[in-house]
């Protein structure tokens, strides 16, 4: 499968304030630690050039770094109250959360954990890609390993 950025740091980084981007950082690294989960180096460069990727352990490290900012369950399930408490972090606007908790917040019937995270990345992407929008050129320095 092939993913690009829109999965993955383009929307971690543009989305959220700084807190949680350092939470996001973390998160990254913790799972870049396990063989696993480990993303390959290209696929980062990729990633953060808006290339397409084809790294079989993208979908898992989606899903290891969402279990670890705790939005999502190991087995896939989206936790709404913590999701709705970081979405409430950067956006000031309760319709506008509601939406996206409406939108996103929901496990599609048959994914798997990892179809589950991707589908919830892309979601929250396409909701929230213009929030935050004014830090996308320093964001790609914050993932440099």
């Amino acid at each position: 499968m092939k993913y690009g950025c829109i999965i993955f740091f383009c929307f971690l980084a543009v989305t959220f304030a700084n807190d949680t981007k350092e939470e996001i950082k973390k998160s990254h690294e913790s799972c870049q630690n396990d063989p696993a989960t480990k993303l390959k180096d290209d696929t980062l460069d990729n990633l953060r050039k808006g290339k397409p990727v084809d790294d079989p352990n993208l979908p898992k490290h989606t899903l290891c770094m969402n279990v670890v900012l705790g939005i999502q369950k190991e087995n896939g399930d989206i936790d709404k109250d913590a999701l709705k408490k970081d979405l409430e972090k950067e956006i000031n606007d309760a319709n506008k959360v509601s939406k996206i908790l409406d939108a996103c917040g929901t496990r599609a019937a048959g994914n798997t954990a990892t179809e589950a995270a991707t589908a919830l990345s892309i979601c929250l992407h396409k909701h929230l890609g213009h929030e935050g929008h004014h830090d996308h050129h320093d964001s790609h320095d914050q993932h440099h390993h």
